[in-house]
């Protein structure tokens, strides 16, 4: 309590706080999403067949990979549990016919922090980051990202 009377009487804001402490988990949900999500998303297209997507997710050591569209936008999401459900017969089928459509995604200018609270919110643990008007993915973050 001591501590926080004086950050506030200082005026020791989160941009103080993250210079002067930038490791450990506090320090982490300081920065920006941008900063922390890997770069390279497990992605395929909506036409991608079911096998070429559970072997992206395999590659990319994910559990979910996103589908985008035509023009590259993020339109859906397929988890290890939408392949469980569609059975081993359904390999052929295009990724968007078992995709789940894409409702929780990240701005890549939010921070940490908002990241994980969006996660634990939602019941998630995996987060595509996409660029605010577009909707094209630019990353991808995991609850073991942040913790």
């Amino acid at each position: 309590a001591l501590a926080v009377a004086l950050s506030r009487a200082r005026g020791f804001s989160l941009k103080e706080f993250r210079v002067f402490h930038p490791g450990g988990n506090l320090g982490l949900l300081t920065k920006r999403v941008d900063s922390i999500m890997a770069k390279s998303p497990p992605l395929c297209s909506h036409d991608t067949t079911m096998a070429q997507a559970l072997i992206t997710m395999t590659m990319k050591r994910q559990c979910c990979v996103g589908v985008t569209n035509d023009m590259q936008q993020l339109v859906g999401i397929i988890t290890n549990k939408d392949i469980q459900m569609a059975g081993c017969s359904s390999m052929d089928r295009p990724a968007h016919s078992i995709m789940s459509p894409l409702l929780v995604t990240l701005d890549p200018r939010e921070s940490g922090h908002d990241a994980l609270q969006c996660m634990v919110g939602h019941n998630i643990f995996e987060i595509f980051v996409v660029h605010p008007t577009s909707r094209v993915p630019v990353g991808f973050l995991t609850r073991e990202d942040l913790l």
